[in-house]
This record gives structure tokens, sequence and C-alpha cells, in this order.
């Protein structure tokens, strides 16, 4: 009710939904969206998870797919979308930056999670120890949205910093596989770890 009585009062011309069709808890599925169109950004997910959230659905003008879905999803776009769109991500690095952020004399292993907290915790230990097994002493570089509370001296934390302006200088880069980061490091796959943390739709 509280969404539907905010949008009431404002007039679209366009509407974007974000991955999950009727929203991320199927709230979307009673509220009356008048718009000119209306968008679906569509990426791969559990679709037998989220589908049963599905009340009501309206046909999207367009949905832009940015990865293979399952088939189920993939029929459930089809049929409730006038246009596919596929679509490429491109993500680029401020290369002024990138010099300015000299590299040290260590090796540097970056980490990067957001919002989980325990998450981003369980990932600098996973860090740590496989910089153990191999004798390796990097300097961590920890980026996050989310501060770390941490006594060693060999982790350096950057609060909201954009980590594509480290993926280049990185030796080691530990990531949750989330869908930002897995595209924005293709170009390093070679020294990407993921681990990736369940989740109730994420795939």
């Amino acid at each position: 009710q509280r969404i539907s009585d905010l949008i009431s009062k404002i007039t679209f011309e366009h509407w974007y939904i974000d991955t999950f069709p009727c929203g991320i808890l199927g709230e979307l599925g009673n509220v009356l969206i008048q718009s000119t169109s209306k968008h679906l950004l569509a990426r791969r997910m559990l679709w037998r998870n989220y589908y049963p959230l599905i009340t009501h659905i309206e046909t999207f003008t367009s949905t832009y797919t940015f990865e293979p879905l399952e088939f189920d999803h993939q029929h459930f776009i089809k049929r409730n979308s006038k246009t596919l769109i596929k679509t490429s991500l491109d993500y680029t690095t401020d290369r002024k930056i990138i010099i300015s952020n000299k590299k040290s004399l260590r090796p540097i292993w970056l980490i990067v999670h957001s919002t989980h907290q325990q998450e981003l915790h369980l990932l600098i230990d996973h860090a740590m120890d496989i910089a153990m097994l191999e004798k390796n002493d990097p300097e961590f570089v920890v980026i996050s949205d989310v501060n770390v509370l941490s006594t060693e001296a060999s982790i350096r934390v950057l609060i909201n910093e954009n980590p594509l302006n480290w993926y280049p200088l990185a030796d080691r880069i530990i990531t949750a596989g989330g869908f930002n980061t897995w595209y924005q490091l293709k170009p390093w796959r070679a020294k990407h770890i993921a681990l990736p943390f369940k989740r109730k739709f994420d795939d």
C-alpha cells in the first residue's frame, strides 16, 4: 500500500524494474503502475524459487537481458515482453586514478564485497588462509560500503571506492561472485577467486 500511495502521486513516462518482475518480495504484483512504458532488466536467477511470488504481471514494453536465462525464466520473458533486447554491459576504468594508486612493493590482494559485513570478514579470512598456505605476504586492500574493524596492519580498507580502478593493479582478487563483479572481472579471470554465498533467488 505504501508503494501504491507513493507512485500514485507521480507521473512516469518510463518505469524500469530491476531483475524481479513483481519486486523482490512480489510486492509489485498488486501495484498499478501508470506509465507510458514499462521495462524489465533481466539477469539469471533461481526462477523456480521466485516464480511462486508472481501474482499478476503486465506486459513489458521491452526486456533487457544481460546473460542467458533458465528455460522457464526465458519463456516467461518472451510471453510477457513486446521486445527482447540482448544487452552487454561496458565497464570502464579511470586511468588517472589507476596511475595514482601506485603499486606497493608487496603484491596487492583485492577483496571486494558490499552490504554484508559478516560475509566480508569471511572473504578476508579466506584470502588470508590462501596467503598463508602459499607462504605469500600480500597487502590486502578491501573495498566495500561497510567498514571492517581489524588490527591487521596488512589490511587497507577503502569505503565506497570504485573497484574497477584497482582491478588492473591487483595480483589476486577475491569476491563473492556477484553479478556486477563477475562481469567486471572477465578480463582478469586468471586472478579472480569467487566464494559465492547462498541466496534465495540469486544463481
